[in-house]
């Protein structure tokens, strides 16, 4: 990494940021820690931290939360050479870091430019205002989606490439911006540039709402560090509102004109029984939740407004904005869209919520892709292609949950882990999938990890989920409410037979097949400990394109989960070999009765021949003190060893003998023994 090209005074100024520790996975990224960073420290910062010029209110990174910003990030992809960029900045004596990002090459260089501000940025209309003159007038070829005010920069590589600039004299970027369109440099008017929320510093050092004031006062400057009080509040007769004046700043700074509309203002509040509730979309996480009236007027900048006023908007949620049930709340992928939204429809009751997926490096390299799926799939490639397919492509489709088998290592986790990072706001690694607040419900990807619990699954469950169209959530602070089931499953397990599941009740046909169940090869290359990150490189690019087509393609008549699905020959051995403890102890107490039905030690077994199992055979031959006798004969009931019904009584040598009536099932296993040589019964 280069060294910073500053002198030592301006080396050691500070610019605030709210950075986080380095993660790519973007649904870690919601709480945000503002700090005060040297400029001669930028380069560690920005390699070991995820990070934003922008400033949140308690750190929670949303537009909503906007509190003030320091600076912007442009974002380079194309269409600009670090050396080209490096050019226009000195050219402009911009101060500015620039580094290259995750994803840069040589052959394609990808970087971020942090340019600080020379004054704090106070509102979010302000922020935007500012971003998008220097991307239309500097920077013209870079990211243009990039002035919302929820968004930050994910760290950089330790040997990313670094330079900068930061000597006394950086140009005014209002400045810069009004020179390039040809205006006049000054006076600069920013619009929007303070809000109701704004305190300014009195000449005898108190501290007010800018707003509450009355009369023209001298203040000491809220956008810079002034010391000398050289501003001033008043209110302009012409204009209709207030302005602070700065002679250093050399700006005038007007208050944001709040939006006459209710309906435009309370467009995220909901009356709902007699609270009020906020919904929005935190980090991809849509979020409804109540709020108190007080917090409301907040809020929609109506806290300091007579209370006839406050009672006016109030009034207009409880009439326009009120929900008499929350039915459901639909949860969807899309891949096609840039930023998760939501819509609601009161008549049904329903808020439909669509999430956008994660993109990461952007690089068009399917072959890779290709090439991981064979070496770990093999002949079942098509297959895993086509439930991408679906997966990516689609929603409330039923897809077979996959089922991996393997040692450690072998790759069934960075699989897995793929999948997930697409739409991490809708997956989830659990190792339970029922609770008193159903986390897994609202998901269209769970992944249990076995290796968490060291259990296993029950196969009721499993049944039950993929079979329901609409599952229950119980949250807190929220009325019950429904979610269309988009639930999709992966399983990981070091055990090869992870689930259990019915013998009888192996598929016969590929259509109709539930389970993919699959041991993924030991993985005996060199280890890359940058792989999967390599993986998420390449995804995006690879659903828009080669999965795209596959989905195209398909044809969902006569699949009952969408897909053909192998039914492997691991799948044929879980079948098979699973056994329950107490299917285990019912299979071996027939076996004890089978190899004793013909001895002389038991005088009972006379009452068996004839169809009749006496209850202290059960308690006899029942060597599992963890299974009861109860659970024993309940089970033999519900297999077809013995008939339904309370036990009986027989009589044998003056001995009074309480037992069951034993069913086909069982008397044929017996007559097998007692009878080898009769012909089998003719139908």
């Amino acid at each position: 990494m280069t060294e910073l090209r500053t002198n030592s005074k301006d080396a050691n100024e500070r610019i605030t940021l709210s950075v986080k520790d380095k993660t790519y996975h973007g649904n870690d990224n919601v709480i945000f820690t503002a700090e005060e960073i040297s400029y001669k420290d930028l380069p560690k910062v920005l390699t070991s931290h995820n990070y934003s010029p922008i400033i949140w209110k308690e750190g929670k990174r949303e537009s909503s939360n906007f509190d003030y910003a320091t600076g912007f990030v442009v974002d380079i992809d194309s269409g600009m050479t670090i050396e080209e960029a490096e050019q226009l900045l000195q050219s402009k004596k911009l101060n500015y870091i620039l580094i290259t990002s995750k994803s840069h090459s040589t052959e394609k260089n990808k970087f971020h430019i942090l340019l600080p501000f020379n004054r704090k940025i106070k509102t979010l209309n302000n922020y935007q205002t500012t971003v998008s003159g220097i991307i239309n007038d500097l920077f013209p070829k870079s990211d243009q989606r990039v002035t919302d005010g929820g968004r930050f920069i994910f760290g950089s590589p330790e040997d990313a490439y670094c330079s900068s600039r930061f000597e006394s004299g950086s140009a005014d970027i209002e400045t810069l911006i009004s020179k390039s369109k040809k205006e006049s440099p000054k006076p600069i008017r920013v619009p929007d540039a303070w809000d109701s929320q704004l305190k300014v510093k009195l000449v005898d050092g108190s501290e007010v709402l800018a707003e509450s004031l009355t009369t023209k006062e001298i203040i000491y400057c809220p956008f810079h560090d002034d010391q000398t009080a050289s501003a001033f509040f008043d209110y302009s007769e012409s204009s209709g509102n207030h302005y602070i004046n700065c002679s250093s700043c050399g700006k005038t700074f007007w208050k944001v004109i709040s939006p006459s509309s209710e309906e435009e203002l309370c467009t995220s509040f909901w009356s709902h029984e007699t609270s009020i509730y906020e919904s929005k979309i935190v980090g991809d996480e849509f979020s409804i939740k109540k709020i108190g009236k007080e917090k409301f007027l907040i809020l929609v900048g109506y806290d300091h407004k007579q209370k006839s006023e406050q009672h006016e908007i109030f009034s207009h949620v409880v009439k326009n904005k009120h929900i008499h049930t929350i039915k459901r709340i639909d949860y969807q992928s899309d891949i096609s869209i840039n930023e998760s939204n939501y819509t609601f429809d009161p008549a049904e009751g329903i808020f439909s919520v669509s999430i956008k997926p994660q993109k990461y490096g952007g690089i068009k390299d399917n072959d890779f892709i290709e090439k991981y799926l064979e070496s770990v799939f093999g002949l079942h490639k098509p297959f895993i292609k086509e439930w991408l397919a679906v997966y990516f492509h689609s929603n409330y489709r039923k897809l077979p949950f996959i089922i991996l088998t393997g040692s450690r290592g072998s790759g069934k986790n960075t699989f897995a882990e793929s999948i997930f990072d697409v739409f991490p706001a809708l997956s989830v690694i659990t190792k339970a999938l029922e609770g008193n607040f159903n986390p897994s419900a609202e998901k269209k990807l769970v992944i249990i990890d076995e290796s968490l619990s060291n259990g296993k699954i029950q196969y009721q469950t499993l049944k039950k989920l993929s079979g329901q169209n609409m599952i229950e959530v119980n949250k807190k602070y929220l009325p019950e409410y429904s979610v269309k089931n988009n639930m999709n499953m992966i399983i990981l397990s070091n055990n090869d037979l992870p689930i259990f599941v019915e013998r009888e009740e192996l598929p016969s046909d590929e259509n109709n097949n539930q389970f993919f169940v699959y041991k993924v090869p030991k993985f005996t290359g060199i280890i890359d400990p940058d792989f999967k990150k390599k993986i998420n490189d390449r995804m995006f690019n690879y659903i828009n394109t080669e999965l795209k087509q596959v989905f195209k393609r398909l044809n969902f008549m006569g699949k009952r989960y969408s897909v053909t699905t192998p039914i492997t020959d691991e799948e044929k051995n879980l079948f098979a070999d699973n056994v329950t403890e107490l299917d285990a102890c019912t299979d071996m107490l027939i076996r004890r009765i089978l190899e004793n039905i013909d001895t002389n030690m038991y005088s009972e077994m006379d009452l068996v021949k004839k169809g009749f199992l006496p209850s202290s055979f059960v308690e006899l031959f029942n060597f599992n003190s963890r299974i009861s006798n109860n659970q024993i004969i309940k089970n033999m009931k519900e297999s077809g060893y013995l008939k339904r019904g309370s036990a009986v009584r027989k009589q044998i040598n003056s001995k009074r003998v309480y037992g069951y009536e034993i069913d086909d099932r069982l008397m044929q296993e017996i007559n097998n023994v007692t009878q080898p040589n009769q012909p089998a019964p003719q139908p």
